[in-house]
């Protein structure tokens, strides 16, 4: 499913892509809910205030993005790929990889107000 991540204050209420400013926009994929459950073990965090569609990503997670060095997101990616949600896939390890540096890069950029990570499933 279309998955938008986002970086937004913790009262956050969006419930489609259009309610998303433009400037909180971190990255976008094709990813279901038990592959972002898994991106997040990686970090050892489970999503927090979880709605049908909208998550809120713990805080630790954006710590863990902005603490977290390159090569180091480059072996989570690898990590990620061999977990359950991806099996029975043809996931390429490298491409979890760029995911994980581009939502570092974009949260250690973004001008958006609010320090979570939230994650629009739809």
């Amino acid at each position: 499913m279309d998955t938008t991540f986002f970086r937004a204050p913790i009262n956050c209420k969006a419930s489609e892509f259009r309610d998303i400013p433009e400037e909180a926009i971190l990255v976008g994929g094709l990813f279901s809910k038990a592959h972002v459950a898994d991106m997040l073990s990686c970090a050892n965090c489970k999503p927090t205030n979880t709605d049908a569609n909208l998550w809120q990503l713990p805080i630790e997670f954006s710590s863990y993005l902005a603490d977290s060095n390159d090569e180091a997101l480059k072996w989570d990616g690898v990590k990620w790929s061999e977990l359950e949600s991806w099996s029975g896939t043809d996931i390429n390890s490298m491409d979890l990889a760029g995911h994980l540096l581009e939502l570092k890069h974009s949260y250690l950029t973004s001008e958006s107000n609010g320090n979570y990570i939230w994650c629009l499933f739809e």
